[in-house]
Order: structure tokens, then C-alpha cells, then sequence
């Protein structure tokens, strides 16, 4: 797939079926992709471009038979050839795929491909003794069971998901870091002037411990970080006192969510939905709560949060501006 040309060529004409079979043809032969190799992230990437192609033309639940089919191509003609190989990554896609539709088939999926990522941890320790349950922590499967795990209580989860799946989140599962110069254009876009001096401090503090990989703070100050931006566009932009019967200098951020949402702040459902998974994590921090949990926080998945959010932001400020643009 040199400089990947007939695959985008494929993909530009939507002719999937025919991008599918280059890729089966490639990950056959093993000259450029090697299936056999899990230090390869060549193959992932490309069939994630064929999925996200479907997504785009076709919606979410339409790359379901795409993952399907390439979970089968490894099983029925790959592995007699190779053994056993890694099939983690199209697990975890199929995974997301289902969730939208069934959170419980979504799970087992998700759970298929962290048992991939623990054989995959065996195989690399070559015999060594290892923490298997530590070292899967890092996995993408890993931070998506953490998190529907911690929306258990949502009501409508699949709605909940179908807003949450938005190319923001899949970036940041990725790890997609974002320009922090993007970030605080976004908010200066968002919010009122009034608010800047306040929230850019607290982006300070977020990022320093981000840096640090400081899990509990990580998320407690991205939460604190939307919390300013709410209460900014709320105290100074709508000149609002309370927000759901509290003083709003006083609210925490649930409170600042539920009334941001009563007045129709958000540009979009998946902005909103993105914060109230802040807000959610914000909230499971409580020590009692972690002791329940079987997915447990991790710097990975801290770092999943705080990426997405930002993500979130800049494209909340894009959504803004489209619909200004629109308007003129």
C-alpha cells in the first residue's frame, strides 16, 4: 500500500468492498503488512480508515460487517498459516461498533479483546513473571470498559452512546493529542472575556499534572476546568444568578451542567453528552466508589478523558462559529 494512494482512491469512491479485499490481500501475502507482527500498527490504521470512510457515508452501525468480516479473514485464513495472531484492535472496533444498539454485546467484545491484549502481554514477556492485570490497564479496551462502567446509572444508554462516539472521542482513544494553542483559542472563543484570566489558570494546573500522569488530579482539575468554563458563560454571558436554585457562585459542576443544559448552551448533542461524561467521572472519584469498581481508574484512562475533552472544546468552538457563518 505504498503511500496508501489505492486505498484512498478506493475510499474517495467508496468502493469498501473492494478497499477490504486490498487490505486482506496485503495482511495474505505479509510483504508490507505483516499480521504476525503485533510491533506493526500499519494494518490497524489502515482498516480504521476503511471504517471511518463507512462511518462517514454510511453511520457507525454500517462498519459492524466490516469488522465482522475481517475478525473472520484472521480466524479461518490467516491463523492456519500464522497460529494464533492479535486480534485485540478488531474486537475492541467491534466493541465500539455495538454500542450504539447493545451495551451488553458491546461489552463482551470489548472483554474478547482485552483477553487478546493479556495473551499479547504473555507473549511479549517471553517467560518473565509480569502483572498481566496491570500491564492490560494500558489497553484501549481497558479505558472503554472503565468507562461504560461508569455509566451504568445513565438512563437511554444507547442514545448516551450514539452522542458520545463522536470523532473527538475515537481521537482520543487514539491519544491524539491536541495543540494547546488550539485549546485556548477555543476557549477564548467560547466563553466571555471575564472568565479567561480564571480558567486559563486552572488549564495551568491541568496541564501540569497531566503531565505528571497524576491520575485522580487529572481528572478532578479537568472537571474544575469545565466548571469555570460553565459558570463563566452562564454568570457573565447570561447574567444568571442561580442555576437550579443555588447561587451560582456557590454551584458545583452538576448543578452548572443541568442548568447549561436548560438553557441551551451546547452547539450539538455530542457536546453535551461529552460533558456530562466529565461530569460523571468528576463524580466517581470518591474512594468508596473506585473500591467498587472493576475497571479502575489509570493514568491511561485519565489521559483518554482530558484529551477528549479537549478535543471537545475546540470543536465546540467550531460548531459555534459554523453556525454563525450559516447565519450571515
Amino acid at each position: 500500500m505504498h503511500k496508501n494512494s489505492k486505498l484512498n482512491e478506493l475510499l474517495n469512491n467508496s468502493r469498501f468492498d473492494e478497499a477490504a479485499s486490498l487490505l486482506k490481500d496485503h495482511l495474505a501475502k505479509a510483504v508490507i503488512i505483516d499480521p504476525s507482527d503485533y510491533k506493526d500498527e500499519s494494518w490497524p490504521q489502515y482498516a480504521d480508515a476503511i471504517s471511518r470512510k463507512i462511518s462517514r457515508d454510511k453511520g457507525q452501525e454500517a462498519t459492524i460487517p466490516f469488522w465482522e468480516d475481517l475478525l473472520k479473514f484472521f480466524k479461518k485464513e490467516l491463523e492456519p498459516t500464522w497460529e494464533h495472531l492479535h486480534k485485540g484492535h478488531i474486537l475492541f472496533r467491534l466493541g465500539i461498533a455495538n454500542l450504539i444498539n447493545d451495551v451488553s454485546i458491546a461489552k463482551k467484545y470489548l472483554e474478547k479483546a482485552l483477553d487478546e491484549d493479556r495473551l499479547l502481554e504473555i507473549e511479549r514477556a517471553k517467560g518473565k513473571s509480569i502483572d498481566i492485570e496491570n500491564k492490560i490497564r494500558k489497553y484501549s479496551a481497558y479505558v472503554m470498559l472503565c468507562i461504560i462502567e461508569r455509566i451504568k446509572y445513565v438512563k437511554e444508554k444507547q442514545k448516551f452512546f450514539q452522542e458520545l462516539l463522536s470523532p473527538s472521542f475515537d481521537a482520543a482513544i487514539r491519544g491524539d493529542k491536541v495543540d494547546p494553542d488550539l485549546v485556548k483559542e477555543a476557549v477564548e472563543y467560547i466563553v466571555p472575556q471575564q472568565g479567561w484570566e480564571q480558567i486559563l489558570e486552572t488549564r495551568k494546573e491541568l496541564d501540569l499534572v497531566f503531565k505528571l500522569k497524576l491520575k485522580t488530579a487529572t481528572i478532578s482539575l479537568t472537571g474544575a476546568f469545565l466548571e469555570n468554563i460553565l459558570l463563566s458563560i452562564l454568570y457573565h454571558h447570561l447574567n444568571l444568578s442561580t442555576a437550579q436554585g443555588k447561587n451560582i457562585l456557590e454551584a458545583e459542576l452538576g448543578k452548572l451542567l443541568e442548568e447549561a443544559i436548560k438553557r441551551s448552551i451546547f452547539p450539538s448533542d455530542s457536546i453535551k453528552t461529552a460533558c456530562r461524561t466529565i461530569n460523571i467521572f468528576r463524580n466517581r472519584l470518591h474512594p468508596g466508589n473506585e473500591l467498587t469498581q472493576k475497571y479502575k481508574l489509570t493514568p491511561r484512562v485519565a489521559v483518554t478523558i482530558k484529551i477528549f475533552f479537549d478535543s471537545v472544546l475546540v470543536d465546540w468552538a467550531k460548531q459555534i462559529s459554523d453556525k454563525k457563518s450559516a447565519q450571515t
